[in-house]
């Protein structure tokens, strides 16, 4: 049996970490994990999340390693390496809280080989030097046993929780707006849930003195500099949003979220969102508003989309 601490931290002897391999991105089709000296995957070390309605999914197990070519002294295991921002900054870093507590303990991530061959993004480099989480980083492509390796609780489950550990984890960057500054999260280079009439809208919200920036073009640094001088923030919904968690003290931030979606609810949308806001204190308010499909369909004239959108930040 594995020991554990009060603070729910597993300590593993002559665990095997297991690489991640994917058919697509969804977790069901992932597999991943810790395997026991006995033959058992530890399921607290497995990539879970919950839907909107609360059911539960997780990745699958790989198969049972007899042996391995790769073997380390000691580790603490991160979980999943991610190259997508969103499910970076949630999942990816979400077991790093205690990181400092086992300082000469080598960083585990068990990662794809086409992601490893690409070792972190800059954008990655930046938000693990903003969060103070040091190396040496092992990036696990094959089967690798550990003698003893650490496993801390996830600090974030998609759509359900964000603990306060991990909330004071992330949260580095002090909130201090500046009166009147809006800061408006642009999709515009994106191809993903396009928007209807945002060029147009964006336009009308610089000549109101709001602030634009697409936020993919900006270092880490540079996003947050914005963001921690900014009384509202409002965009289409997208991961650039959850850059908003690495605030300190923004309990009573103003956000506007647009969703995609005319016919939307808050109970049927992505709950990260939700949960996030709940958790920070935010003062978020969600805009269901047209798609391109719904547009085309109802033959909604471009002029009456971009004022649906003027009047959501009235």
């Amino acid at each position: 049996m594995p020991a554990t601490s009060s603070l729910g931290i597993e300590c593993i002897s002559d665990a095997i970490v297991h690489p991640t391999k994917l058919i697509d991105w969804a977790p069901e089709n992932m597999s991943t994990g810790v395997q026991t000296r006995d033959g058992q995957f530890l399921t607290s070390a497995n990539l879970t999340r919950l839907d909107q309605t609360g059911n539960r999914y997780e990745a699958q197990r790989p198969a049972l390693a007899a042996d391995t070519k790769h073997a380390i002294e000691k580790g603490f295991f991160a979980g999943m390496l991610d190259h997508r921002y969103g499910h970076f900054l949630l999942e990816s870093l979400g077991r790093l809280y205690c990181r400092d507590d086992f300082p000469d303990y080598p960083v585990v991530w068990s990662a794809r080989c086409d992601v490893a061959q690409q070792g972190f993004q800059i954008w990655q480099s930046q938000l693990l030097d903003l969060l103070g989480v040091k190396g040496p980083h092992i990036l696990v492509t094959e089967p690798c046993s550990v003698s003893r390796l650490m496993i801390a609780p996830s600090g974030y489950v998609i759509q359900h929780e964000f603990t306060q550990a991990q909330q004071s984890f992330l949260a580095k960057v002090p909130w201090r707006p500046e009166r009147g500054k809006k800061t408006w999260l642009s999709r515009r280079n994106q191809t993903r849930r396009p928007v209807p009439g945002m060029s147009e809208f964006e336009d009308t919200l610089r000549a109101e003195g709001w602030t634009i920036i697409a936020p993919e073009t900006l270092s880490v640094p540079k996003q947050l500099e914005v963001l921690a001088r900014s009384e509202r923030i409002a965009g289409p919904i997208g991961s650039a949003l959850h850059s908003l968690i690495l605030l300190k003290d923004a309990d009573g931030l103003q956000v506007d979220l647009f969703v995609p979606e005319p016919f939307g609810t808050e109970a049927r949308m992505n709950q990260n969102y939700v949960t996030i806001a709940r958790a920070k204190g935010f003062r978020q308010a969600v805009h269901f508003i047209p798609n391109a499909d719904y547009v085309a369909r109802q033959n909604i004239s471009m002029s009456d989309v971009i004022s649906r959108l003027q009047s959501c930040l009235a």
